[in-house]
C-alpha cells in the first residue's frame, strides 16, 4: 500500500481468522483480513499481503571452532487484494479511503506441505 501522505491511517492492522491460534505449521491454511481506517480522506494505489519464510541454521564448534550456516527459503507468497469491491477510484485511478469507516479486505493461502 502506498499512501499519498504520512500519518493518515487511524487503523492499520492484520487480523487472523483464528485469533486464539499462536502458531501455524506446514500445510495449514492461513487466512484473515487487513483492516484499515483513515483519519482523513486517503488515496491508495493498491494493497497487497506478502508472506515470506525461511529456515536458518547455525552450527558452531568442533575442533576447529568453525562456524557453518545454511538458509533455505521455503515460502514466498504475495496476494494483491481487491480494493475495487469496496472502494471507488478518483480521477487519477487511486482508491479513496473515507474517514470514519473501517474497511476490511480478506486474504488466505496455504502454507507449504512438508517434504
Amino acid at each position: 500500500m502506498v499512501l499519498s501522505s504520512v500519518n493518515k491511517m487511524k487503523v492499520f492492522q492484520l487480523v487472523f481468522s483464528d485469533p486464539g491460534r499462536s502458531f501455524y505449521s506446514s500445510g495449514d491454511k492461513l487466512s484473515g483480513s487487513v483492516q484499515l481506517e483513515a483519519a482523513h480522506t486517503c488515496r491508495v494505489t493498491g494493497l497487497s499481503v506478502t508472506a515470506a519464510g525461511c529456515a536458518h541454521v547455525d552450527h558452531r564448534g568442533g575442533k576447529n571452532r568453525r562456524s557453518r550456516s545454511q538458509e533455505v527459503e521455503y515460502l514466498k507468497y504475495e496476494e494483491e487484494l481487491r480494493l475495487e469491491e469496496q472502494l471507488s477510484r478518483d480521477s487519477d485511478g487511486c482508491f479513496l479511503l473515507q474517514p470514519g469507516k473501517t474497511y476490511s479486505f480478506q486474504f488466505g493461502f496455504e502454507l507449504p506441505a512438508p517434504g
